[in-house]
């Protein structure tokens, strides 16, 4: 499978099936089988992942024409869905639009692709508005499935913090900036050796995110600007 990504001229991300369904696997993201509604658009790498995650756990799956909260919210309800995952941005006005339809959520994800993660604010809004859910926030990419998860606990006493690498996935702060390795790596970008010659290295891949690291390995991505220099790099 070949995902494009990047503005401009686009990449093609190359993922082989063994990583698709490596990356799909139920042990990734813990939980049964469920009813799950998608924020992301068909089309889209996470909508890709969430279909492959949700036949592996023998879930249903529930995908929208134009996932706006309107349509989202009218979704979780109507089916009653146990699962929502959306982009930060689209959990926010999701939570401005409806919240009292949410009330069946068992399991509400926020799925960042790349910096900056969902924030601790937006995670307290989310799990304020389904007090029976299990909060979680996800920052992932195309190359590398998901890289770190953040359970709302955590988020409430790291407040800085992506979270802990996701299982599958070993990580590293060199220079200011993370780089990631393990099975759910993608194969190279289509017919571009020199860009993934650059990007994959020792079999690390370079994010070109700016991070730190914690002693105890929780993680924190910048979207620009300085790393505070009392993070250090291991």
């Amino acid at each position: 499978m070949i995902v494009f990504t990047g503005s401009g001229r686009p990449r093609g991300v190359v993922l082989s099936h063994r990583v698709c369904v490596l990356r799909t696997h139920p042990g990734c993201r813990p939980d049964a089988g469920t009813v799950l509604v998608c924020g992301f658009p068909p089309g889209h790498w996470s909508a890709w992942a969430a279909l492959l995650r949700q036949w592996q756990a023998r879930g249903t799956a529930v995908l929208l024409e134009r996932p706006d909260p309107v349509a989202i919210c009218a979704a979780v309800r109507g089916h009653r869905a146990e699962r929502l995952v959306c982009a930060p941005e689209t959990w926010a006005g999701v939570l401005d639009t409806a919240p009292h339809h949410l009330a069946s959520l068992r399991f509400a994800d926020a799925e960042a692709i790349g910096p900056p993660a969902a924030g601790p604010r937006l995670l307290e809004d989310i799990r304020t508005a389904t007090p029976h859910a299990r909060v979680r926030a996800f920052l992932t990419a195309p190359e590398t499935g998901d890289v770190a998860v953040l359970d709302h606990a955590d988020a409430r006493r790291r407040p800085e913090s992506c979270g802990l690498p996701a299982p599958g996935t070993e990580a590293r702060v060199a220079g200011g900036e993370l780089s990631v390795r393990g099975p759910l790596l993608f194969g190279g970008y289509f017919g571009d050796k020199r860009a993934t010659d650059a990007a994959l290295r020792d079999g690390w891949f370079r994010t070109g995110w700016p991070a730190a690291a914690d002693a105890d390995g929780h993680l924190r991505v910048y979207d620009g600007g300085e790393v505070p220099p009392r993070l250090r790099d291991d």
